[in-house]
């Protein structure tokens, strides 16, 4: 058997592009790169604005990530990828 190392615990962000908002809050695709520089993924996040919740009153806000990517060993290639599976930002890519 083969032990897995988790060596891909932390990322480093490289871009932010920001996406539709809601009366709730916004998306956020993240490209980013390993620790090691030789890998590269992409992640969704949602940032909720402050609202009362059943479980009391978060007001401060916070983020939820909602998707991972897969490895890309160009950032490009990741890019890429996030532009051909997440509609709004291909969506945003054609009208600019």
């Amino acid at each position: 058997m083969i032990a897995f190392e988790d060596t891909l615990a932390e990322w480093i962000d490289i871009r932010a592009i920001r996406g539709p908002e809601s009366p709730e809050g916004f998306t956020e695709i993240v490209s980013q790169k390993s620790l090691a520089g030789d890998l590269h993924r992409y992640i969704v996040r949602r940032w909720w604005h402050p609202a009362e919740i059943e479980e009391g009153l978060y007001d401060e806000g916070y983020w939820s990530i909602t998707e991972v990517s897969g490895l890309f060993s160009t950032l490009d290639d990741c890019e890429r990828e996030a532009d051909a599976v997440i509609p709004w930002l291909r969506q945003r890519k054609t009208n600019t």
